[in-house]
């Protein structure tokens, strides 16, 4: 039987056109989601292998997802953002059709756990999580505190064992 890596790779992919834009017009931009994320997975013993910043664009969304996994090799990513309600939200779009097998009871876990921190605002926060190539996905939303809870209270202690079970 197969071992989880000691030290899984992971890859951060911030979605937001806005911070996009910033980046793009050689302004600086702020990620205290994707800051949250690489602190919160590196302390629990994970090698950040990329980190990439795309605008609410299906294709790009897309591309540095496979990027993350086929070039730079990243057993984990983490999307932050673009989960949201509004009509430029694609992340849950540009990523479900890609998934071979979704991991149906993080949203409805992610959810449970938000609504004891945010109440009903969770309504309009959406999640999702699936495999693809040997890697696992987590589409999170942008908000610092919705990365912290799911890498924390999810994501973290249960990783090792999701990895053990795709390397099977």
């Amino acid at each position: 039987m197969a071992k989880a890596p000691e030290k899984p790779r992971f890859s951060v992919i911030t979605v937001s056109t806005s911070r996009h834009r910033e980046f793009k017009e050689g302004g600086s931009y702020e990620d205290p989601s994707g800051n949250i994320a690489v602190e919160i997975l590196k302390r629990a013993g994970m090698t950040l292998n990329s980190r990439y910043l795309v605008p609410d664009v299906v294709e790009e969304v897309r591309e540095a997802v496979m990027r993350s996994i086929y070039s730079d090799g990243s057993q984990i990513v983490i999307l932050t953002g673009g989960t949201g309600i509004a009509a430029g939200d694609v992340t849950i779009e540009a990523i479900a059709p890609l998934l071979e097998k979704k991991l149906t009871n993080f949203p409805p876990l992610f959810t449970l756990l938000s609504f004891h921190e945010a109440g009903t605002d969770t309504l309009t926060s959406r999640t999702m999580a699936g495999t693809l190539g040997g890697s696992v996905v987590f589409c999170l939303p942008g908000s610092p505190g919705a990365v912290r809870l799911a890498l924390e209270k999810i994501v973290t202690p249960q990783i090792r064992h999701i990895l053990h079970h795709l390397q099977e």
